[in-house]
């Protein structure tokens, strides 16, 4: 799905908080297969308890809360973050990166 819009630049604020919401409509999307694989989201779900406990306590939209807040700032630095966990964007990351990505956040 690939949606085009025009804005003028006096409009950047309203452009940035329609982004977000369709940033976060295109994540839903990208999610919807992952939850009706019940093997893979056992096996990560058995592999976080076990190995980090701390991931356990960082969700999807804790991760996004805050990286809203750090990208106007730290685009580049996010955008190589993302790269080197092998994700396109946040709804690409895998579950087990979320506590990893959301410390590096918190360092920004």
């Amino acid at each position: 799905m690939r949606i085009i819009l025009d804005f003028d630049q006096s409009e950047a604020e309203d452009k940035e908080k329609l982004r977000e919401v369709l940033q976060l409509l295109l994540d839903d999307e990208a999610e919807a297969p992952k939850k009706t694989s019940r093997s893979k989201t056992t096996k990560a779900a058995t592999t976080k308890k076990t190995t980090k406990p701390k991931e356990a306590e960082v969700s999807l939209e804790s991760v996004e809360k805050l990286m809203r807040s750090k990208v106007k700032a730290h685009k580049a630095e996010i955008k190589e973050k993302l790269q080197e966990l092998d994700a396109a964007n946040l709804a690409a990351m895998a579950e087990e990166d979320y506590a990893d990505f959301y410390e590096f956040l918190t360092e920004l």
